[in-house]
């Protein structure tokens, strides 16, 4: 009988602790469950708050055009936002110490307004690696500098002038893209200082470039290593020609 009770009250005992540890895990859930809706409710509310952004946000555009400088782009834009003197003349001085305007026609600058029509970012790409981002804060306009990854690509290309060709189109035919073609041209026309010459029948030949202060100087021309002038050797570049007209 003593051993009943006492089973009894051991029985009762594991009911009472396992409805007690029941009590705790479902007060625990219950807890986890409001933390999980509070997060949740959170970001709703952010997510609605960056739609209301997103639906009031304006951007404005305006293209550098020929001769123009940085003044005549902001004179445009102040003109197209309110209180444009004061935001943008924020943005300037935000990023005036940071940024060096070189600008070419066909440009483009970028500014987002809200619903007010006052600024909140202005954007600037030089190029398609290089963006100066200057963004409205509590307590400005910061400027960032945003410098996207490159991956450097070498490519090789070979070709020959061909007769009543141009050195410009030939670097088209070879395939060297559009926006290469006038670096590389250039590249190429650039004044020789050094050339080095094996002939079968003349031999072996170098020559420098020496430049006189005066572009006009006879000196301005090649020459051995031995300071020897070569006019004889045609190696003169770029070419300077004296005409003598004949008469009587």
């Amino acid at each position: 009988m003593k051993l009943f009770w006492q089973a009894a009250l051991s029985l009762l005992l594991v009911l009472s602790l396992s409805a007690c540890n029941e009590e705790e895990i479902t007060q625990s859930l219950k807890m986890e469950r409001n933390g999980l809706q509070s997060q949740i409710d959170s970001l709703n509310a952010q997510i609605a708050r960056s739609e209301a952004l997103v639906k009031d946000v304006r951007v404005i555009r305006d293209t550098v055009r020929a001769g123009e400088g940085p003044f005549h782009l902001f004179t445009r834009l102040k003109a197209q936002v309110s209180h444009g003197e004061e935001d943008l003349g924020r943005v300037y001085a935000a990023m005036q110490d940071s940024v060096e305007f070189k600008l070419r026609v066909g440009e483009i600058f970028y500014v987002s307004v809200d619903s007010t029509n006052r600024v909140q970012r202005f954007r600037y790409a030089p190029n398609p690696i290089t963006v100066h981002l200057v963004s409205k804060t509590d307590t400005g306009f910061t400027y960032q500098l945003i410098e996207k990854p490159v991956v450097k690509k070498q490519s090789f290309y070979e070709g020959m002038l061909e007769e009543n060709s141009t050195l410009n189109g030939i670097l088209f035919k070879v395939g060297i893209p559009g926006r290469m073609v006038g670096i590389e041209s250039g590249v190429l026309q650039c004044k020789v200082i050094y050339a080095e010459f094996d002939g079968r029948n003349v031999g072996h030949h170098e020559a420098f470039r020496y430049e006189d202060e005066d572009p006009k100087s006879s000196y301005n021309a090649h020459y051995t290593e031995a300071g020897d002038a070569l006019v004889f050797d045609g190696l003169r570049y770029p070419l300077e020609t004296t005409w003598y007209p004949s008469g009587t």
